[in-house]
């Protein structure tokens, strides 16, 4: 099996058997250890976002996968420096805690962030019900959490939505919504089992160059930002490199040599806007 479609495999976590009991779609895992691994992580991060119980928490994840050896090594790189992140143990002051939410196996095949869906709109049973700012749904009688629909997210001050999106008033709508029972791998979700943990694969994160707003159905960070690039609409600086004003400064992480290449995407000023749930719309249909 070719690398990537083996790692997609591994997203959605290998779920094997879905039954259903009074609350939850229950998942049974196959005994693999890397998809152990990614359980063991959505769970931190879980805990990470609310500390809350009897509280539906709604989690998208983007995946970049290593398409060369020097992007491998660069993971392995990488992700011994974020692995002191422990998301049980990190304070929440220290500025540098997102990185705990990115997971990288130890291969370096790919790199995956975690988001909160922040202020995510949710239809359910004819009703439309608004998430929080970390994607946590609380005091909210939903008894079957495996019919939710996620159809898109609040408008903010600094979120605007891009071309990928639908504009409507104080709303950006996703053109797929977000389900349990979605058709494909991209867009569905699943249940961690025994919890109100729902977890969406948001798909394929594609660096590119968004130097320029983009009206042609596409991604552009930029776009979603009002015409700011995410430091300028966050106040982010990791001060490795020069700050540009034109283009997303995606690449002013980890061992950056400060050329533009999205090798150096972890750690950068884009990837910290992106792991404070910021940029989850950025959702290619």
């Amino acid at each position: 099996m070719k690398t990537k479609g083996k790692y997609i495999f591994y997203g959605i976590l290998l779920i094997a058997v879905f039954s259903c009991n009074k609350r939850d779609m229950t998942v049974e895992y196959i005994e693999d250890a890397e998809s152990k691994n990614i359980v063991l992580h959505e769970k931190k991060y879980a805990r990470y976002l609310s500390s809350k119980e009897n509280v539906i928490k709604l989690i998208g994840y983007q995946t970049v996968y290593a398409k060369s050896q020097e992007e491998r090594e660069h993971n392995i790189f990488v992700g011994n420096i974020i692995s002191k992140y422990d998301l049980d143990k990190v304070s929440t002051d220290d500025k540098d805690a997102y990185l705990g939410t990115v997971y990288i196996p130890e291969d370096g095949a790919f790199a995956r962030f975690y988001m909160g869906l922040h202020t995510a709109i949710i239809e359910y049973d004819g009703r439309v019900i608004a998430a929080d700012e970390t994607g946590t749904v609380s005091n909210i009688d939903i008894p079957d959490i495996k019919k939710i629909k996620v159809i898109g997210r609040k408008k903010s001050a600094s979120v605007y939505g891009t071309g990928s999106n639908i504009i409507e008033k104080d709303r950006i709508l996703l053109k797929t919504p977000l389900e349990i029972n979605g058709t494909g791998d991209i867009f569905k979700g699943y249940i961690h089992e025994g919890s109100n943990i729902v977890i969406f694969n948001l798909g394929e994160r594609i660096l590119e160059d968004n130097r320029l707003l983009r009206n042609d159905g596409n991604v552009s960070c930029m776009q979603n930002h009002g015409g700011m690039n995410c430091s300028a609409a966050f106040g982010i600086n990791q001060g490795r490199c020069p700050m540009a004003t034109d283009r997303c400064m995606d690449y002013n992480g980890f061992g950056t040599d400060c050329s533009g290449s999205k090798l150096y995407f972890v750690g950068s000023d884009c990837c910290e806007a992106l792991c404070y749930l910021h940029c989850w719309n950025e959702i290619k249909d």
